[in-house]
């Protein structure tokens, strides 16, 4: 057996009632989804489970982490913008990606997140929020709408 690490982001959890397992769900950025499947084994296959650990990585203080997965880039990870650092209409698209506002705003995938953010703050575009003050202050009552329904459901692992 191979070992290999992978770096990523705890992003979700699905409880899959009918079989009484949880699905934990692990964010890799995208230019290193090939290498994470190639540390993995390849992409699941119905009926042959792989047996993988899952352990939390402690980052010290100023420090940037690194992709640890197969053939991955020896360079330094990009510095992770602060989130009032980032323009509103950055932040939207932040939000949009992300399953558990996508939930929240009644959505079912980035696209129709997007479009139920734009009727609710009524923009035509996410744009706006950066050019606009009365669209960046209901996308700021968004935001904080979201960011409240989290932290009173005990999470914390979303971007502030």
């Amino acid at each position: 057996m191979t070992a290999a690490a992978i770096a990523g982001s705890f992003a979700d959890f699905r409880p899959v009632k009918s079989r009484s397992v949880a699905q934990l769900i692990i964010e890799v950025p995208i230019e290193h989804a090939d290498a994470a499947l190639a540390a993995l084994g390849g992409v699941p296959q119905p009926g042959h489970e792989r047996p993988v650990a899952v352990a939390r990585l402690t980052i010290a203080t100023g420090a940037q982490p690194q992709d640890c997965g197969a053939g991955a880039d020896p360079s330094p990870v990009a510095p992770v913008a602060k989130w009032d650092a980032l323009r509103p209409s950055q932040q939207a698209g932040i939000r949009c990606d992300d399953v558990r506002f996508q939930r929240w705003i009644g959505a079912t995938d980035a696209k129709s997140a997007a479009q139920k953010l734009r009727e609710r703050s009524g923009v035509r575009s996410r744009a706006e929020f950066d050019i606009g003050i009365d669209a960046r202050v209901r996308w700021k009552q968004i935001d904080n709408q979201f960011r409240a329904e989290m932290e009173t459901q005990g999470r914390e692992d979303f971007i502030r």
